[in-house]
């Protein structure tokens, strides 16, 4: 294998961060029309009550720093915060009506629904984007001699693993879109966690799976929503499918079990150890001392591929 100049990594790198995929999702898949950047957290609703001066915080590469992949904490504008090109205008409209429109009932089975379709929907359209990057940069690295394509090579396993995962919730996302069309909205069931009284903090639309390590076949998964609905009230809502309840329902007993700060501490090293897709009230933020942020930070780096045991009284979120 010939060596990596850095400048040519650093080129591989970028260029693979400008791909996009820009594809209706909508459950027959036979829209053509160009995705918009849809909001997987409600812009109108839950960033108004989290945003300053149209600002919420967020954890986003420093592409400044061209030695080594960093996160910083950034300001991220409501309009772009947690949104993804995974629908068009007309669908995502239509789709999501029920909760974009509609106060929060957390008794209601097509909301909640949504929420855990929405979040679905913004992970298969991150792994598919995160498949052709890879793919794109094992090319790349084809071309510049680094890999020579006919044999395997962790470049390529990297590629075949993204798409294998892209695959695999594809596939859990099309028993979703049956059960929508269908309104059969009791295919997916939910825990409801309901914190109050609980100052807007964070808000979040997550969906990921349980250490596949455990697991044969495709391991259990959860979509995740953490959504304030007023200034005292925030809704956590873990939705899963039934036939994953039992092992979703162990791996988050302890939060269901437990009350108050801990379980608030529970909450939030559980979004830390498992999801990206979340942002931060600025207010509260700025409450935080220097050495939370960075502990928050270099926790979630850390987890981004490898999991970790570590706990600490800085990972409260709340």
């Amino acid at each position: 294998m010939a060596p990596i100049d850095p400048s040519l990594g650093k080129k591989m790198l970028f260029s693979s961060l400008g791909v996009r995929v820009n594809r209706c999702l909508e459950p027959s898949l036979i829209c053509t029309k160009p995705a918009i950047r849809a909001h997987s957290v409600q812009n109108a609703a839950v960033m108004d009550l989290l945003h300053r001066n149209g600002h919420v915080k967020s954890l986003t590469p420093n592409r400044r720093n061209a030695d080594r992949f960093e996160l910083i904490w950034s300001d991220i504008g409501r309009n772009l915060a947690t949104t993804f090109e995974g629908f068009c205008s007309e669908h995502d409209a239509a789709l999501f009506a029920p909760i974009d429109t509609r106060p929060f009932d957390p008794a209601d089975r097509e909301e909640l629904f949504l929420y855990a379709y929405r979040a679905v929907a913004r992970e298969l359209h991150q792994l598919m984007e995160a498949s052709v990057r890879t793919q794109s940069m094992y090319q790349q690295r084809i071309e510049a001699g680094i890999d020579n394509g006919n044999e395997p090579e962790l470049a390529g396993m990297m590629a075949v693993e993204h798409m294998m995962t892209a695959h695999s919730t594809f596939v859990y996302k099309t028993w979703l879109d049956e059960a929508l069309l269908d309104r059969d909205f009791k295919i997916v069931d939910h825990e409801i966690v309901r914190l109050a009284p609980q100052v807007p903090a964070i808000a979040a639309s997550v969906f990921f799976d349980l250490d596949t390590r455990r697991y044969q076949d495709d391991p259990p998964r959860i979509a995740l929503n953490i959504l304030p609905i007023s200034r005292d009230e925030t809704f956590v809502i873990f939705s899963f499918i039934d036939g994953d309840a039992e092992p979703v329902r162990e791996y988050i007993g302890d939060i269901l079990r437990s009350n108050g700060e801990y379980q608030k501490y529970l909450i939030s090293r559980l979004l830390l150890l498992h999801a990206e897709n979340f942002v931060v009230a600025p207010a509260l933020f700025d409450t935080w001392s220097q050495s939370k942020r960075d502990a928050i930070r270099d926790f979630f780096l850390q987890t981004i591929r490898y999991g970790s045991v570590q706990q600490s009284e800085h990972f409260y979120l709340f």
